[in-house]
């Protein structure tokens, strides 16, 4: 295994008091699917659940099986549609190995984009997305990586390890203030690993004018999208909380 280096960028971040509007802590059995995982209200992330997902010591295990191609599973919010105020998406990539991987030259990615689904859970294509979070191994390093409606919905590092086992909590803060929909700043991410100080990965990402927020996506890939995630490794979340601030 390399020895970590991270390289990101040292700006600090703001801290603010929170009200939880959902919170999955996964403390179900092991074994325990998606479907059956469910949040401090009693909702499922997705009632169908998926084959290379599980919980595990309480995580949220995301694998692969070597035949499925990837898992995408869209978790609509019980309440009405956000456009107003402050929404946090936090949540905890608690430890992955991707060191056979690795070893055989491949790649997967793991994480959420968060969505406008205007009720449409059956046609996501008419979803609008907002802005995206992921955890991509590729070439030897751990990537977390953001993407931004406003520019292209195309994923850009923000922050890079140098290794094939993420042996430290990386914790991760994604923040939509709909007050200020259309501006720069309106989108914002930050990022802490282990005990370091947290910072603010990306600052400047922009929402559309007139943004909503009404759920999130789960999504893993593993052969689907010229990835090639082998059997063994794996990304465990933990601790996945969506407030208002």
């Amino acid at each position: 295994m390399k020895t970590p280096g991270l390289i990101l960028p040292l700006i600090l971040a703001s801290i603010a008091t929170a009200d939880v509007i959902d919170k999955w802590s996964f403390s179900e059995a092991d074994g325990t699917a998606l479907g059956s995982a469910l949040s401090s209200r009693g909702k499922p992330m997705h009632v169908h659940g998926g084959p290379l997902v599980s919980i595990k010591n309480e995580q949220l295990v995301f694998a692969s099986d070597g035949i499925a191609g990837h898992t995408f599973r869209i978790c609509e919010f019980t309440d009405q549609a956000i456009s107003s105020g402050t929404v946090e998406f936090a949540f905890e990539f608690s430890s992955a190995d991707f060191s056979r991987t690795a070893l055989s030259g491949g790649s997967g990615n793991i994480g959420f984009d968060f969505r406008d689904t205007k009720g449409t859970l059956k046609n996501p294509g008419d979803d609008a997305i907002l802005g995206g979070i992921r955890l991509r191994f590729a070439k030897g390093q751990l990537l977390l990586q953001s993407a931004v409606q406003e520019q292209g919905l195309r994923y850009i590092s923000i922050a890079t390890l140098e290794t094939d086992i993420l042996e430290e909590v990386m914790r991760i803060r994604v923040q939509f203030d709909f007050n200020r929909s259309g501006k720069p700043g309106s989108m914002r991410v930050f990022f802490k690993l282990g005990e370091a100080m947290e910072i603010e990965a990306l600052s400047d990402g922009q929402l559309p004018v007139d943004a909503s927020l009404s759920g999130f996506r789960i999504a893993q890939q593993t052969i689907n999208g010229g990835n090639n995630w082998q059997v063994g490794d794996f990304v465990a979340v933990d601790n996945f909380t969506i407030q208002t601030l």
